[in-house]
């Protein structure tokens, strides 16, 4: 009998990466399934070229999104709120697999309770495919792409200036959730600058505008690329640096050489599966705060020389 499965996305770019191998796993263990997928429009970048997927539903298209997921049997929820428990109840989905918090246990058929645990994030989605009787997988993150949106991305790179002769930086020095999950931008600034003299070119990405690094001759992709851009052009770059963040992941998935700067985070829980993590053991860390209360210790301890000698280091190999 063939199974109808839906799998409600994460809200977050580098939560749905870190999902990913959850549709892996699914089609490969049930290969003549039909598996959906419900996300934001705007994130459907980062699944379209993903050939686990049979079918795509956006929480935009609420007049219909009851009605399409009548036909599914089973859900899997991979967020944690009582909305979207709400959402596959209401569709009359009969088996709603999910981690039971916050009061939502009554519509789910099959939960584990939600504890604050030291594993990584893409083993705790994974936990939920138990239930399917899917034991725990090898299966990473991989992003695919298509070779017309890879030219795009290069002649975006041209036509910006870069002619590949030299190697290229990407530098992302944001992160959604807060402030204290960034390097300061003065650090950041001194980085380029040392990579700058030596005749490195650098690529910098951010979701707004910031007149900080105006003053650098960088190639300045601020607040002016789509995701699927985003995406493609990070793998252009030699070396990805960057906080804990979507593009981080986004650059781990494309196997970039990568450099994670971790401060208030748990990189046992968010940390890339490629890539090289430097972060500070001290006593405060990991806090998960959007702002630092005390001195930012965990960040102000990780020094520009650090970064750039691992840098030079990651670039010559």
């Amino acid at each position: 009998k063939m199974n109808n499965f839906i799998v409600r996305m994460p809200n977050w770019i580098g939560d749905i990466i870190m999902a990913l191998p959850v549709l892996e796993d699914i089609k490969t263990n049930f290969p003549n399934s039909h598996l959906a997928v419900l996300i934001k429009q705007k994130h459907l970048s980062l699944l379209k070229n993903n050939s686990f997927i049979d079918e795509y539903l956006f929480l935009e298209d609420k007049k219909k999104l009851i009605k399409n997921l009548k036909k599914f049997e089973t859900g899997v929820l991979l967020t944690n709120s009582f909305s979207s428990a709400l959402l596959f109840y209401r569709a009359r989905i009969k088996k709603i697999i999910g981690y039971s918090k916050d009061l939502r246990n009554f519509f789910l058929t099959e939960s584990i309770k939600y504890k604050n645990e030291k594993i990584h994030q893409i083993d705790k989605y994974k936990k939920l495919l138990n239930f399917l009787n899917i034991s725990n997988s090898q299966s990473l993150p991989i992003l695919k792409l298509k070779n017309e949106d890879i030219n795009e991305a290069k002649n975006l790179l041209l036509n910006s200036g870069y002619d590949y002769k030299n190697k290229l930086i990407g530098i992302n020095c944001t992160a959604a959730f807060g402030d204290a999950k960034c390097w300061p931008k003065e650090r950041y600034k001194e980085l380029i600058t040392k990579f700058l003299e030596q005749n490195y070119k650098v690529i910098f990405f951010s979701e707004k505008k910031d007149d900080f690094f105006s003053d650098l001759s960088i190639l300045n992709f601020q607040g002016n690329t789509n995701l699927s851009q985003l995406i493609h052009l990070i793998n252009e770059c030699s070396l990805f640096i960057s906080n804990d963040s979507g593009p981080m992941h986004i650059a781990s998935s494309l196997k970039r050489p990568l450099i994670a700067i971790f401060g208030s985070t748990c990189d046992i829980r968010t940390g890339p599966y490629n890539g090289y993590v430097i972060k500070k053991n001290v006593s405060c860390s990991p806090c998960f705060k959007r702002k630092c209360p005390i001195d930012f210790r965990c960040m102000k301890n990780i020094s520009v020389k650090e970064v750039f000698e691992k840098s030079v280091e990651i670039l010559n190999v």
